[in-house]
């Protein structure tokens, strides 16, 4: 066939179709089927959230309007965009769930600042919108959230606008090349966002951790609703500190240094 003759044919609905839903949903099922146990990690990273996020709502007496419940709309968000970063992973759609996990990393800077600082809360609750900078919560927040600073700049850099690491075209030994209507991608790049997952995932557990917990004064390694006795153990800071740790390497292999 010749090369028109082929483009021509790939054009038609039906294979157009098949990219923009088939391709998806095979891509899905290789991925989970290659990434099980980073797949599990990430589900109990996102549990973790859930429950404090529901048992706030639940247990949470003290919750009023204002500045707690503006608090809880942004947990609220951060947590439904890691659930959406976690699908386009699936999809091999890497640079997409980056983006998004920094949105997530944001949300929750967002909600400790607003409710540590009353300038913070006054521009988030201005009617004029682009008064309130969630890069300063994210500078406010780096005294509670280890990594926190690092991470958003490295989902800035390579992330957030077009660039040769991660929009550019595959450089190989042949020279390069652009995949069309291909979700592959390497162990490394799978590795690399599931843990980049995990990573922003526990940062926003830890800022919901210093903001809708307390220590239990008995056990310092546990913390509760104030005002009930729900109880979880604090475990942002080590899982943090372990993903942190692991990504590094993992980054240079799949991205190159920044």
């Amino acid at each position: 066939m010749e090369a028109a003759d082929l483009i021509a044919s790939m054009l038609g609905g039906d294979t157009i179709r098949s990219h923009i839903y088939g391709l998806r949903a095979s891509t899905t099922g290789a991925f989970d089927e290659r990434n099980r146990d980073l797949i599990g990690a990430v589900e109990q990273d996102l549990a973790n959230i859930y429950r404090v996020l529901f048992w706030t709502v639940v247990y949470g007496g003290t919750m009023s309007i204002g500045r707690s419940m503006a608090a809880l709309a942004l947990f609220n968000r951060a947590s439904e965009t890691l659930v959406s970063a976690f699908h386009l992973a699936r999809q091999r759609a890497t640079a997409e769930s980056m983006a998004l996990m920094r949105i997530a990393i944001e949300a929750g800077c967002s909600a400790v600042w607003i409710l540590e600082q009353a300038r913070a809360w006054e521009e988030f609750s201005s009617e004029r919108i682009g008064k309130f900078k969630a890069t300063a919560a994210i500078r406010y927040a780096k005294k509670y959230i280890p990594r926190v600073h690092e991470l958003y700049v490295r989902l800035s850099q390579v992330y957030l606008h077009p660039n040769r690491l991660a929009f550019g075209s595959l450089i190989t030994d042949e020279g390069a090349a652009v995949k069309i209507g291909s979700r592959d991608a390497s162990q490394e790049e799978d590795n690399v966002v599931l843990i980049a997952l995990s990573l922003a995932s526990g940062m926003v557990l830890k800022a919901m951790e210093v903001t809708l917990l307390e220590p239990v004064p008995e056990d310092s390694s546990l913390l509760r609703v104030p005002g009930s006795r729900k109880r979880v153990r604090a475990v942002a800071d080590q899982l943090i500190e372990n993903r942190y740790a692991t990504i590094g390497d993992l980054w240079e292999m799949a991205h190159g240094s920044t």
